[in-house]
């Protein structure tokens, strides 16, 4: 048998196994996963977002209250500047004293409009104390007979002062001067429209379709004014007047417009409308006396105007007649 020789000097050490890793062991070096985020990353990331909460907390019910007061601010200048300031109230008032007078300084005048007011410009010397108040002008206007042919307009000035805490108290009496008119005279326009030259009548033809027309649009029947019309759209409506006791009309003025081929003319009528309820003056004998009711006037516009068949196709306030197109008073379609 064989003999296990051991070299001199060497010991017969066995080798144990290298012992498991504890992860309970409190003395295990720690050592960094480069798999995980960086710690201090997270911190640093962290307390910014403490601090933007704190800051939104406390800074969210200041803005609230700037917002507040800002709106409040613009809806007080919005509500001050519909009210009318002390100057003009006191001055309002000193024009309806003075107009109240007798003798009238103005026969028959009234307040027309309030027409602004400026400041008076305080005087400088060398000497002088700041002034404790500041004047203003405010400035109307007023109309004397404003239901006649040729009513006459007025401007009236008075001075108010007005203090350092706001109160307003009229210094002056009431100036006025005359406003000139409008116009220095009679004047012929040439035709409601401009640039298209009028005149004041139409064929027979012309006159019979409007008054056709008249009769449906106040008839209350939307279907007879869609006839009279001659709308070929069965989807479009039209809406009559309805509570019309009588109607009539009367041609002011009349004018072709576009190209010749369109055969189309412009035609301005006054309509004297008498409503349910309403009563016909009438004259000494009993008759009613020429229009009955405050004159109306539109704008028609007439298609076909040449032929011997016209027809009213659109209709809108005076001066509209050349911009009318035919059936644009329809609704729906």
């Amino acid at each position: 048998m064989g003999r296990h020789v051991v070299a001199k000097g060497a010991r017969n050490v066995r080798q144990k196994p290298a012992p498991a890793f504890d992860w309970y062991d409190v003395d295990a070096e720690e050592v960094p996963n480069p798999v995980l985020p960086d710690s201090q990353r997270i911190a640093r990331r962290q307390r910014w977002t403490r601090r933007y909460v704190k800051a939104s907390v406390i800074l969210c019910p200041v803005i609230t209250l700037v917002a507040l007061a800002s709106v409040t601010k613009t809806h007080g200048a919005t509500a001050q500047s519909t009210i009318a300031s002390p100057a003009r109230t006191v001055a309002t008032i000193a024009v309806d004293q003075w107009l109240a007078e007798r003798p009238s300084p103005l026969p028959g005048a009234s307040i027309l409009s309030f027409d602004g007011q400026s400041s008076i410009v305080a005087t400088k010397t060398p000497k002088s104390a700041p002034p404790t108040w500041r004047g203003e002008l405010e400035t109307f206007t007023l109309v004397t007979h404003p239901d006649s042919a040729n009513p006459t307009t007025w401007t009236v000035g008075v001075e108010v002062a007005v203090d350092r805490s706001g109160g307003a108290v009229a210094i002056s009496g009431p100036s006025f001067s005359p406003v000139l008119p409008t116009s220095s005279g009679q004047w012929d326009q040439g035709s409601p429209w401009p640039g298209l030259t009028a005149t004041s009548s139409v064929s027979g033809a012309i006159q019979t379709v409007i008054n056709d027309w008249l009769a449906a649009y106040t008839s209350g029947d939307d279907a007879a004014l869609h006839l009279a019309i001659g709308d070929p759209d069965g989807a479009h409506r039209y809406v009559a007047l309805t509570g019309v006791k009588s109607a009539s009309d009367t041609v002011v003025a009349a004018a072709p417009i576009g190209k010749a081929s369109a055969d189309e003319m412009v035609v301005q009528v006054q309509l004297d409308i008498v409503w349910d309820g309403e009563h016909q003056p009438t004259d000494t004998y009993g008759a009613t006396p020429g229009p009955t009711g405050p004159a109306t006037t539109l704008d028609l516009l007439v298609a076909h105007a040449s032929s011997a068949a016209p027809v009213v196709v659109a209709w809108g306030p005076p001066g509209s007649g050349p911009t009318l197109r035919p059936y644009q008073n329809a609704i729906g379609g």
